[in-house]
């Protein structure tokens, strides 16, 4: 089934279902839209394999898998916007899963953008972005979020909930100008994040590397702050872009490597003054690792696993000059 000619509706709930055998595609001429009033928007329930080849907005999206009218697909229903497309939503606020368990895919040249109150996962899902994903509301997930692909996802309005946890996968670039605190972050391939101001990632969060992955800070001249410890035997870290990177204590990666002028720092709940700490531990040492002028540094071998250690404090006193 095919929608080629455009559609537009206020104040009625749009359902568009596809069966196992076929996909319903809003291709390039469609439309859904409102009157112009955000209020009136209609919701849109979607079933099985969903695309979007034209621009589409509606009030806010559900997965309809389970409704005991559209029980049309057995499998998780993708919602898909194609090279070119558009998807918004305007006023998105609970359960996107619903009924049913569903994700988004975006593909080169499409955009998908979400706002509203939240945008709620309760199922485990894959999201495939390889175009540009914005969120512009809290993305809450209690399922496990995994988004894969080689575009942008943008978390504008971060991420509210611990249950779940995110997972960055591929060469997918990460923009996260605010993030809570709790959420378990793990990174897969060749990932970059690169928040829009001064950026800290702690309290309960952890950020994993898994596999042979290399992270990439992009600081855009803003100051980063790990302030949890990132440990991966075979992960590697970048970080680009000037600014600065404070890490915590105890950070332990198989290669760093600082390129603009990047300096390292101490975290500021790292309590170090006059005090040495063994911040970094490196397998494979890079002499673009530096440090503030603020600290004493120093470098030794670790005998029995060949790694590199920067130990590091704070330098006492203070110097004034009187004009």
């Amino acid at each position: 089934m095919v929608v080629s000619n455009s559609l537009a509706t206020s104040g009625v709930a749009v359902w568009v279902a596809a069966r196992k055998q076929g996909s319903v595609s809003l291709m390039s001429s469609s439309r859904l839209t409102t009157n112009g009033n955000v209020r009136v928007a209609v919701p849109l329930f979607v079933a099985g394999d969903i695309r979007i080849g034209g621009a589409c907005t509606s009030a806010y999206v559900r997965v309809a898998n389970n409704d005991a009218n559209y029980s049309t697909s057995e499998r998780a229903t993708r919602l898909t916007v194609m090279p070119g497309g558009s998807f918004k939503t305007l006023s998105q606020s609970g359960d996107f899963n619903e009924r049913g368990a569903g994700a988004f895919a975006v593909a080169n040249g499409g955009t998908i953008d979400i706002a509203g109150t939240e945008l709620l996962l309760t199922s485990d899902n894959t999201h495939y972005v390889d175009g540009a994903m914005t969120v512009a509301c809290p993305l809450v997930p209690q399922g496990r979020q995994v988004f894969r692909g080689d575009g942008t996802l943008t978390l504008a309005g971060g991420v509210s909930s611990a249950s779940g946890g995110v997972r960055i996968e591929g060469n997918l670039t990460l923009v996260a100008p605010s993030w809570m605190n709790d959420v378990a972050l793990s990174v897969k391939d060749n990932v970059t994040i690169a928040p829009t101001a001064d950026w800290t990632f702690g309290g309960e969060a952890t950020l994993d590397l898994v596999h042979h992955s290399k992270l990439t800070l992009a600081t855009g001249g803003h100051k980063i702050t790990l302030a949890k410890p990132v440990v991966s035997k075979v992960g590697t870290l970048a970080v680009t872009g000037g600014g600065k990177l404070a890490l915590t204590a105890g950070t332990q990666l198989c290669k760093v490597t600082c390129a603009d002028g990047v300096k390292l720092a101490i975290a500021a709940n790292s309590d170090v003054d006059g005090h040495v700490v063994d911040l970094l531990t490196v397998r494979e040492d890079d002499d673009s690792i530096a440090f503030d002028a603020c600290y004493k540094v120093e470098k030794r071998i670790d005998e029995e696993t060949g790694c590199t250690i920067y130990s590091v404090r704070r330098k006492l006193g203070a110097m004034f000059i009187l004009r």
